[in-house]
């Protein structure tokens, strides 16, 4: 079991959970056409987008959470549990209130977890951690 706090990135490439199905298709092949790995952040995008692949989380839905490790990662859910979390986001005033989550699921690379249960979510009193 995990459990943390929902944590706010404004810019992020998380996953391409409600993209156009030409948009998928460009990323899977361009990810896929280039197995020679250099450096820079282009080559860090499509190796992160490649392990989306592999475990099927490309087009799931995703939250940031901060374990209580203080280890930042991504949350992957399908799209019940999605639901359940994103009016509670959507609605947020970071200032004074945070979201507590504790799922059971699984770690599937460094830094993303898929969620196969969600045990709860608390809306508290709190300033939400978060980063441009």
């Amino acid at each position: 079991m995990y459990e943390g706090e929902v944590y706010i990135k404004l810019i992020d490439i998380g996953s391409l959970y409600g993209a156009p199905k030409e948009m998928v298709e460009k990323v899977k092949h361009a990810t896929a056409k280039d197995n020679t790995i250099t450096e820079g952040k282009k080559d860090e995008i499509r190796g992160y987008f490649k392990l989306l692949i592999k475990h099927d989380l490309l087009e799931k839905p995703y939250f940031k959470m901060k374990l209580f490790e203080s280890e930042i990662v991504n949350v992957f859910v399908n799209e019940t549990n999605y639901l359940k979390i994103k009016p509670l986001i959507d609605n947020l005033n970071r200032d004074e209130e945070k979201i507590k989550v504790k799922f059971r699921g699984d770690k599937k690379e460094k830094d993303i977890y898929f969620a196969n249960e969600i045990i709860s979510i608390n809306k508290v009193k709190g300033k939400t951690d978060w980063k441009k």
